[in-house]
């Protein structure tokens, strides 16, 4: 009998050391390993989990963990790499140290990644999406879930994310912010869910929004009903394009129709380029040129940042970009903070109706109004307002607040921007907005 015991005992401790030794194979720190002609398109990923893309064969993992993309590819390499379904991938740092002269990466698909601050203590409470080296050139992009850890920020470089985050709820005072700085940090809101016109927040428990060097910050794209042609294939989830609008034209959200070979309630999940995107469900049967029908689609947005922290020239604020004629935004921004710089300026990019010539200006005043409201005291900063046609409203309840310097009207050869701008004081409040251009 206690032989029995002992040797059950001792094949539980040899089934703990098994796992324990699988789960170290996961974990830490790693660099990718380049091969040329892997992951070349989004119908050919491949895998995060694929030990031969890791220089050791373990993929990063963990909360300490950074993974390194460096040295390998040229320019003209787009690595497309797919995350696991079932599971997170664990981090605390992304970094491409030599973008200018390396391959590109695309992060798609999958549960997503989640950050861990690098330690607990100060600047360091923070994670990182780092790729630098390249000023101008094309950057990396996400187009997998982000999850940020409670008591940390997240400090983006050189990347382009256009995915769901969401941050921890936490009560310290460094938690909950996003940092998107120099070199060309963008961050685009996707919610990956079906398009109803419910009122969204972009980034729901973000407090506070740095905006560096051409970063920039926006919002999903809006569209009118459309029908394309488009590629499908039995048991996958992309669409290849063929005729009509192009992926980028198309919208995050818009349900999608396309009898017997898209099954009914399918909404466009992500787009990836001009000539694939990725539905919500997988098509039912194979098409080379098969008609497909894309709902309108516009969302009603919103967005409060307690402090909104403006570091360098052309920060962007891109609150409504849309080719749809319904639109209701809100943004709230309760302090400003910024330099006097002759070279800083904030860019809030409202776009409304997408050309004048599909309106008489009489007509304007059926559309919903969206709005940029509630802003601070923008004299610290050389803010301007940019838009295109349709409604801006600026609303201001503290004294000196809503001090526009300069709005700029888009214009080109090609046609016209015209719209209502609409600057509002309560009663005893002293602004100043000055128009120029």
């Amino acid at each position: 009998m206690t032989k029995m015991k002992i040797g059950f005992a001792r094949s539980i401790l040899a089934v703990v050391a098994l796992f324990a030794a699988s789960a170290s194979l996961w974990a830490g720190s790693a660099t990718w390993n380049f091969r040329s002609g892997v992951g070349t398109s989004p119908e050919n990923p491949t895998l995060w989990t694929d030990s031969d893309n890791w220089v050791g064969g373990s993929p990063a993992s963990g909360t300490t963990a950074t993974a390194t993309f460096t040295g390998a590819g040229t320019t003209n390499d787009f690595v497309w790499v797919k995350l696991p379904d079932d599971e997170y991938v664990d981090l605390c740092h992304i970094a491409h140290t030599d973008l200018k002269t390396s391959a590109r990466f695309r992060f798609i698909g999958g549960k997503g990644f989640r950050f861990f601050r690098y330690d607990n203590s100060g600047t360091n409470a923070r994670a990182y999406i780092e790729a630098t080296g390249d000023e101008n050139g094309v950057i990396d992009s996400y187009w997998s879930p982000i999850t940020v850890d409670k008591g940390c920020f997240l400090d983006v470089r050189g990347s382009n994310l256009a995915c769901p985050m969401t941050f921890g709820r936490t009560e310290r005072t460094e938690g909950r912010q996003l940092n998107l700085a120099y070199p060309q940090a963008r961050y685009r809101c996707e919610w990956y869910a079906p398009c109803g016109g419910e009122t969204r927040s972009c980034i729901p428990a973000l407090n506070y929004l740095h905006l560096g060097h051409y970063a920039s910050f926006g919002t999903p794209q809006n569209n009118d009903a459309h029908v394309g042609h488009w590629t499908a294939t039995s048991g996958s989830k992309l669409l290849k394009y063929v005729s009509g609008k192009k992926g980028t034209e198309l919208a995050v959200g818009q349900y999608v129709h396309a009898t017997g070979i898209i099954p009914e309630g399918a909404y466009v999940e992500r787009i990836y380029t001009d000539d694939y995107i990725e539905i919500s469900e997988a098509a039912q049967d194979s098409s080379v040129d098969v008609a497909v029908s894309f709902d309108r689609c516009y969302y009603k947005l919103t967005q409060h940042l307690d402090v909104l922290s403006v570091a360098s020239k052309d920060a962007a604020l891109c609150f409504v970009e849309r080719s749809s004629s319904e639109n209701v935004a809100t943004l709230e921004i309760d302090e400003l903070e910024g330099r006097t710089d002759a070279n800083d300026r904030l860019l809030f990019h409202q776009l409304g109706h997408k050309y004048y010539t599909q309106f008489r200006e009489t007509d304007m005043e059926d559309y919903p109004l969206p709005g940029v409201v509630e802003l601070p005291d923008l004299s610290a900063i050389n803010g301007f307002v940019g838009g295109r046609s349709g409604w801006v409203r600026f609303t201001s309840s503290t004294p000196g607040g809503a001090d526009v310097k300069k709005y700029l009207f888009y214009d080109n050869a090609s046609y016209r921007h015209n719209g209502f701008y609409v600057f509002d004081t309560p009663e005893g409040i002293s602004s100043t907005v000055s128009l120029s251009s």
